[in-house]
């Protein structure tokens, strides 16, 4: 069977001859008895055929396979920008949320001061509320009577 190795050597889709002969073992072996077996191990099912993305995956540079199938070979897109590009916009995100983390730290530091400026002036109602007290009570005029 050596000088039929070459024809059924596995390629990527399969050469048309051999399509056509394990066609034909197909066919055969299912119209004579006992030949189905022997049949299928001379010519093969196909089975260990790949595709001919799977073979360029294999085969192919990491840009020609981006060049023909418009996708990484694990199924991503292919990124918009060159490595500058993607250098630049991710220091650019670094950036703006820095700058986020800034203002926001700012807001919060407003609002805690406008909030101390409330505590500040609470802090006096226990004094202002027996003042008031202190003031009824010497100042009843059901007692001056």
């Amino acid at each position: 069977m050596s000088f039929l190795g070459n024809l059924f050597k596995r390629k990527p889709g399969g050469t048309f001859m051999g399509n056509l002969l394990r066609k034909t073992a197909n066919t055969v072996a299912g119209a004579i008895p006992f030949v189905g077996g022997i049949a299928s191990k001379i010519v093969g099912q196909g089975a260990m055929m790949i595709s001919q993305e799977e073979a360029d995956k294999r085969d192919l540079s990491d840009a020609d396979y981006m060049t023909k199938y418009g996708q990484q070979k694990d199924g991503r897109p292919i990124p918009v920008f060159n490595p500058a590009g993607q250098t630049l916009l991710a220091t650019a995100a670094g950036g703006a949320v820095a700058g986020a983390n800034a203002a926001v730290s700012g807001l919060e530091a407003q609002k805690a001061a406008e909030n101390a400026g409330v505590w500040q002036y609470l802090k006096w109602l226990p004094v202002a509320g027996l003042a008031l007290l202190i003031y009824k009570v010497y100042n009843n005029k059901k007692r001056h009577r």
